[in-house]
């Protein structure tokens, strides 16, 4: 049983930290697009590196929506599982 418990609570902090992780990415993105922090940097660096975070949050973004979704999957499953398994 603890074993059980320690998978299922497992896949709860990582539902929790994906769901913190999506919404962490798109209040950046908004903000980064809403106040268009690119055209008030005058370092040609740091427009490189902010290009670079937008662009590239795009694929966090659907690989956290992936992964939360299967953990989420995967809680149902084994709580459907214990169900079934007590009937």
């Amino acid at each position: 049983m603890f074993k059980f418990l320690s998978s299922l609570l497992t896949l709860e902090l990582i539902v929790l930290f994906g769901f913190i992780n999506l919404l962490i990415y798109f209040i950046s993105n908004i903000i980064i697009l809403k106040y268009d922090v690119e055209s008030k940097i005058n370092s040609p660096y740091i427009k490189k590196i902010i290009k670079f975070y937008v662009k590239s949050s795009i694929y966090f973004i659907v690989f956290e929506i992936i992964l939360t979704l299967i953990s989420i999957l995967s809680i149902l499953f084994l709580i459907s599982v214990v169900i079934s398994s007590l009937v």
